[in-house]
This record gives C-alpha cells, structure tokens and sequence, in this order.
C-alpha cells in the first residue's frame, strides 16, 4: 500500500455547546492505517469580528501503521479558543496507541496526556488496556465491543482546594461500542461510544458519544459530525456536565 496523506478541513456549522472534549476518539485511525504509514490532519476554525471577538482553531494530527497483527498510532492536538481578549481554551493532548489483532479481534493498550482550560483540568494523565470484540462484520460494514480498564491521574485548579488545586486518582471501567454502517455505496454513518465508569464510585461515570456521516467521492469526502460529552460528577464547582457540538468538514487524500 502506497505513503497516504489525508487533510481534514472542517468548519463549525449549527451549534456548538461548550468547548472541552476531554474524551480523544482514535476510531478513524483504526480504520484508515495500512501497511505504510498514514497521516491524517484535521483543521476546525471559527473567526468572528464586530460586537464580539471570537477566535477558535482545532487541529489534529493522526499518525499509524500496521505491520502484520501490529497496529501502532500516535496522535496530537491542540485546541484554542480566544474571545473578546481572553483565552478560554489552550488545550493540548497526545495519545498513543497499540493494537495486536487475533483474527477479527484485538488486544489494545494506550496512554495519554492532555489538558482542558474550560474544564479547569490543569493535567490529565491515562494509561490502560482491554480488548476489542468483532461482533459482526459484512464488506465495510462492522460492529465492535471494546472492555477494558485504565488507570486514571488528574490535577484540577481548584481556588476553593488547598493549594488552589484538587487531585483525582483513580481505576476507570470502559466499555466501547464502534459501528459503520453503509447507507449507499458512497454514504457512510459512523457512530463510537466511550462509557467510563470510576471502579470506586459507580456514580461517577462519563459519556462520549461521535456520529458522523460521511459522502466519499473518489478519493474525497464530506462529512457532518455531532460531538456529545458527559460527566455525571463534575469534581469542580461552576463546570458543566455537558459539551454538545457540531461539526462539518471536507477530506481528501494526497
């Protein structure tokens, strides 16, 4: 398989709700990696001047290669929002990722590293592993389940806590759900789910759910995306437990 470099250029349509993530979706990568290394970079930009300022840039880059039952990706992000002067996002993240495959199956480990200004998380630390179940598979369509765990350390800045900052270490439960379903020849709809639930306190848990529908043409392709995330016990005050947003955007390979 030829050297391949997809560039993402999306735009902010509809409505976007809040402006942390917290949770990084590696899906595309799964699916796109070969056997010679593959790069993928998305771009998100939104510019408003007048009666307000607003500033907001979103890029990944994506990189991964798959030798024999070995899949190996790396990615990095950053994320920055200013408005009306102040800077309300700097977040950086970088995640990497291993997947040994048996058959349809995979064992995955990971660890990552990132920070949330509109969540207040200061340092976010995960290391973990599990394994991914194909439950059905037909030409591109699939349905996978992954169950695994991670280790979890994070630094909130926190004024109310003692030395201005609070600090959550803890064991995560993860089950994944990961679905393609082809509604015509050339229109994909993508759905990843990510429920994290704390080992210690079942009321702690967190939702990410990705939806994505994808028109390719040759060697393009335009999307819409809806992004929702939820934490049911923010550990800091004034954070909400919600993010929505939505996104759509072009690609191409080179």
């Amino acid at each position: 398989m030829r050297n391949s470099f997809a560039l993402v250029l999306v735009m902010f349509i509809g409505t976007s709700f809040g402006n942390a993530q917290g949770i990084v979706n590696t899906e595309r990568m799964l699916t796109n990696a070969g056997d010679s290394l593959t790069l993928s970079l998305e771009i998100a930009g939104d510019l408003s001047l007048g009666n307000v300022s607003l500033l907001q840039v979103d890029t990944q880059l994506s990189s991964g290669i798959r030798k024999g039952n070995h899949l190996y990706r790396a990615l990095f992000g950053y994320d920055f929002l200013r408005s009306d002067g102040s800077t309300l996002s700097a977040d950086l993240f970088h995640q990497f990722r291993y997947n040994y495959f048996v058959n349809r199956h995979s064992l995955y480990g990971f660890y990552q590293i990132q920070n949330a200004k509109a969540l207040k998380l200061k340092n976010r630390q995960l290391a973990g592993g599990g394994f991914r179940f194909n439950l059905y598979q037909k030409k591109k369509e699939y349905v996978d389940v992954a169950i695994g765990g991670f280790y979890e350390s994070e630094i909130y800045n926190d004024p109310n806590a003692n030395n201005n900052r609070t600090a959550v270490q803890q064991f995560r439960v993860n089950v994944n759900v990961f679905n393609r379903l082809m509604l015509t020849q050339r229109t994909q709809f993508l759905t990843t789910l990510y429920y994290q639930v704390s080992a210690e306190n079942t009321k702690d848990a967190r939702l990410f759910l990705e939806s994505t529908i994808r028109y390719t043409i040759g060697k393009s392709a335009f999307f819409v995306m809806y992004r929702d995330r939820y934490h049911s016990t923010p550990y800091i005050a004034g954070i909400e437990k919600a993010d929505q947003k939505i996104l759509f955007g072009f690609s191409f390979d080179l």
